[in-house]
């Protein structure tokens, strides 16, 4: 979890790649990450939902207006 909460956004990521996988920690970390200012992580966050095969209207509707097109583009 050190590496969650690490300044540094790529390690940030890796970290939630790997908290995604536990059961009972994954929803919470993804939903965390996709209101995180850093748009890498809002976009590994969409990525790791997909992978745990979270319900897409509980991360897609709200960053359906994200400022970032790269993120918007991972929606798509």
């Amino acid at each position: 979890a050190k590496l969650w909460s690490s300044d540094d956004p790529r390690l940030a990521a890796r970290a939630l790649w790997m908290l995604a996988r536990i059961d009972s920690l994954g929803e919470k970390y993804i939903a965390k990450a996709l209101q995180s200012q850093s748009s890498d992580l809002r976009i590994t966050a969409i990525r790791a939902a997909r992978m745990i095969k979270l319900a897409p209207e509980k991360f897609i509707d709200p960053l359906l207006d994200d400022a970032d097109t790269q993120v918007r583009r991972e929606l798509a």
